[in-house]
């Protein structure tokens, strides 16, 4: 039976999203998004601690040699701690101002993918990026909405993502040793009635996770 949801924290968040566990200091990262805030959360104490970083922040990962990378409305960047330094990396979409990121996750070989979208939620404008390990950005894909739920199965050998207006999950093939994606196919159709699928994990079974937006029509 699955355990109904607990709420462990009352941020009173403007737009959090993004949950990023690190085992070795053992809090978990999340992002509000409009605010410009990556929080820290300890539930051994149950504290909640912020940085302001002054953009718009969409998601956030933890980086084996310490500190996170960041998707911000300007690029990325990487965020030293506990200095809280800031290094800005790139901009892939400078020509692109109102756009910004939103979600991002780290694929087990360690490179940043992350989606960017109209703020506006109007234009098809977004993209899907990989930082690649050499600092390098590839783009994986353009035209999407919103760009929201990265997930990988088990054997790394697909890689689903969410495009929330399509209430769709898709898979592709991926390829663990360059990053590539290939054989985009549906896995997925989620009904409207359930609302609109936004971020996603997957498990050690392969299940995915999926978190629903909006009360269902």
């Amino acid at each position: 039976m699955i355990s109904p949801p607990e709420l462990i924290l009352d941020a009173k968040a403007d737009l959090g999203e993004g949950p990023a566990w690190e085992p070795e200091t053992a809090c978990l990262y999340w992002v509000d998004i409009h605010a410009g805030r990556l929080h820290t959360f300890n539930p051994g104490d149950g504290s909640d601690r912020s940085i302001e970083l002054g953009e718009y922040l969409g998601c956030a990962a933890p980086r084996r040699k310490g500190g996170l990378v960041l998707g911000l409305r300007s690029g990325f960047a990487t965020l030293e701690l506990p200095s809280n330094k800031l290094v800005r990396l790139v901009n892939p979409e400078p020509q692109l101002p109102g756009n910004r990121f939103n979600d991002g996750k780290c694929d087990p070989a360690g490179r940043f993918l992350a989606g960017s979208m109209d703020d506006a939620e109007i234009e098809a404008s977004g993209s899907l990026y990989s930082l690649m390990l050499d600092g390098s950005v590839k783009t994986l894909m353009t035209g999407t909405r919103i760009a929201n739920g990265l997930a990988w199965s088990p054997d790394t050998r697909t890689f689903y993502f969410i495009d929330t207006p399509t209430h769709s999950v898709m898979a592709y093939d991926y390829n663990l040793a360059t990053g590539a994606i290939a054989n985009p196919r549906l896995a997925i159709s989620v009904p409207p009635a359930l609302g609109w699928p936004d971020g996603m994990t997957s498990d050690s079974e392969g299940q995915l996770w999926v978190a629903m937006w909006a009360e269902p029509n």
